[in-house]
Protein backbone atom coordinates (compact mmCIF):
# COMPACT_ATOMS: atom_id res chain seq x y z
CA UNK A 1 0.00 0.00 0.00
CA UNK A 2 1.20 3.50 -0.70
CA UNK A 3 1.14 6.64 1.42
CA UNK A 4 -1.88 7.98 -0.49
CA UNK A 5 -3.95 5.11 0.86
CA UNK A 6 -3.13 6.14 4.43
CA UNK A 7 -3.78 9.79 3.71
CA UNK A 8 -7.25 8.88 2.42
CA UNK A 9 -7.79 6.58 5.40
CA UNK A 10 -6.67 9.31 7.78
CA UNK A 11 -9.10 11.79 6.22
CA UNK A 12 -11.91 9.26 6.67
CA UNK A 13 -10.82 8.57 10.27
CA UNK A 14 -10.73 12.26 11.12
CA UNK A 15 -14.24 12.78 9.81
CA UNK A 16 -15.51 9.64 11.55
CA UNK A 17 -13.99 10.56 14.92
CA UNK A 18 -15.43 14.04 14.61
CA UNK A 19 -18.89 12.58 14.02
CA UNK A 20 -18.48 10.15 16.93
CA UNK A 21 -17.41 12.98 19.21
CA UNK A 22 -20.36 15.13 18.15
CA UNK A 23 -22.74 12.24 18.82
CA UNK A 24 -21.25 11.58 22.27
CA UNK A 25 -21.61 15.24 23.18
CA UNK A 26 -25.21 15.30 21.98
CA UNK A 27 -26.00 12.15 23.97
CA UNK A 28 -24.57 13.81 27.07
CA UNK A 29 -26.57 17.00 26.38
CA UNK A 30 -23.37 19.02 26.24
CA UNK A 31 -22.62 21.95 24.01
CA UNK A 32 -20.00 20.95 21.41
CA UNK A 33 -16.62 22.66 21.73
CA UNK A 34 -16.02 25.76 19.65
CA UNK A 35 -13.60 23.87 17.41
CA UNK A 36 -14.01 20.11 17.61
CA UNK A 37 -11.22 19.62 15.05
CA UNK A 38 -8.86 20.38 17.93
CA UNK A 39 -9.48 16.89 19.30
CA UNK A 40 -8.55 15.29 15.99
CA UNK A 41 -5.44 17.44 15.63
CA UNK A 42 -4.33 16.56 19.14
CA UNK A 43 -4.78 12.85 18.54
CA UNK A 44 -2.90 13.00 15.27
CA UNK A 45 -0.06 14.88 16.96
CA UNK A 46 0.18 12.24 19.65
CA UNK A 47 0.12 9.43 17.11
CA UNK A 48 2.91 11.09 15.17
CA UNK A 49 4.97 11.67 18.32
CA UNK A 50 4.61 8.09 19.44
CA UNK A 51 5.53 6.75 16.02
CA UNK A 52 2.26 4.89 15.69
CA UNK A 53 1.26 6.51 12.41
CA UNK A 54 4.63 5.71 10.86
CA UNK A 55 4.34 2.16 12.18
CA UNK A 56 0.93 1.80 10.56
CA UNK A 57 2.33 3.02 7.26
CA UNK A 58 5.43 0.83 7.39
CA UNK A 59 3.72 -2.29 8.75
CA UNK A 60 0.17 -2.53 7.41
CA UNK A 61 0.22 -6.24 8.25
CA UNK A 62 0.37 -5.50 11.99
CA UNK A 63 -3.43 -5.44 11.96
CA UNK A 64 -3.65 -1.84 13.20
CA UNK A 65 -4.97 0.76 10.79
CA UNK A 66 -4.56 4.49 11.33
CA UNK A 67 -8.19 4.44 12.48
CA UNK A 68 -7.34 1.80 15.11
CA UNK A 69 -4.53 3.97 16.45
CA UNK A 70 -6.77 7.04 16.58
CA UNK A 71 -9.46 5.16 18.47
CA UNK A 72 -6.91 3.57 20.82
CA UNK A 73 -5.51 6.94 21.86
CA UNK A 74 -9.00 8.39 22.07
CA UNK A 75 -10.07 5.60 24.43
CA UNK A 76 -6.88 5.68 26.56
CA UNK A 77 -6.52 9.21 27.95
CA UNK A 78 -3.65 8.05 30.18
CA UNK A 79 -1.47 7.89 27.05
CA UNK A 80 -2.28 11.50 26.31
CA UNK A 81 -1.26 12.44 29.85
CA UNK A 82 2.12 10.75 29.36
CA UNK A 83 2.72 12.85 26.27
CA UNK A 84 1.82 16.05 28.10
CA UNK A 85 4.09 15.26 31.07
CA UNK A 86 7.43 13.89 29.83
CA UNK A 87 9.22 11.46 32.08
CA UNK A 88 12.60 12.37 33.49
CA UNK A 89 15.36 10.03 34.59
CA UNK A 90 15.60 9.76 38.35
CA UNK A 91 19.03 9.88 39.98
Amino acid sequence: MDIDYYIREYDWCSNRLELLNDQRLKNMNMVPPVNDKTIISELVGLIYKRGLLQSAINNPSDGWSVYDHLLYLHDHPELRKQEEEPEYDHW
